[in-house]
């Protein structure tokens, strides 16, 4: 068993280091009419609290994850944190998946989850919690169910991008989901304006301009048969 965990964790944190650590991530999406986004960070801190790994010297184990040794690790896992690991590579739909949502977190649910808001999908579920200083977010439980498990339904809103950036960098210079029908929005936002890197926000525009460009040949396409 002690073999296949540290297997399991080493296969995990592989994952979380080339998918998200050291990157920030913003997503937007539409409240009533109103874009807003929110920022999550990702640090090497984060990644024992999504597993539920238990140990007793916690900058050890993460010395031994970043030099890909922890076989002499006394690791402590429950039921939960097996399924945790097991299931770790879902949780990159979250970065990407083009069917995510962002909900406030009803404690009435779950009064053990103490996060403020959650990301995910019906597969998978981030809870997040908020550095009030600096206004972003950061991840502290990662849960395989459904957002709708334990979101406010009234406080769900569908995501409609999603931005990265290396968490070094000023202004957002990547993104890995985009809804079409809300890029001129995004586009004409002056706030989004301020926070994408100039070629970023250029590489955009052409994008609105092809997608523009190709309606109105399906149009005249249509028009002439």
């Amino acid at each position: 068993m002690n073999k296949e965990i540290t297997s399991l964790i080493l296969k995990a944190y592989n994952i979380y280091k080339k998918e998200c650590l050291q990157k920030e991530f913003l997503y937007i999406f539409k409240n009533k009419n109103k874009i807003e986004g929110i920022s999550i960070e990702f640090s090497m801190n984060n990644f024992i609290h999504l597993t539920g790994i238990k140990n007793y010297n916690k900058k050890n184990m993460l010395y031994k994850l970043k030099n890909n040794e922890i076989s002499s690790e006394k690791i402590f896992v429950d039921k939960f944190t097996f399924l945790k690991l097991y299931n770790f590579e879902k949780m990159i739909e979250i970065l990407k998946n083009n069917n995510l949502y962002i909900s406030e977190h009803d404690s009435k649910k779950s009064i053990k989850l103490i996060v403020d808001k959650l990301v995910g999908n019906e597969n998978v579920t981030l809870g997040i919690g908020q550095n009030k200083i600096v206004g972003k977010y950061f991840p502290k439980s990662f849960l395989i169910e459904s957002i709708t498990t334990r979101s406010k339904e009234e406080n769900i809103y569908k995501v409609e991008a999603i931005f990265c950036k290396n968490v070094k960098e000023e202004k957002f210079t990547n993104f890995t989901y985009i809804n079409n029908n809300m890029l001129k929005t995004l586009i004409n936002n002056e706030d989004f304006k301020e926070v994408v890197d100039e070629k970023l926000y250029k590489k955009l525009v052409i994008k609105i301009e092809k997608i523009t460009t190709e309606k109105s040949k399906e149009i005249d396409d249509d028009f002439e048969r």
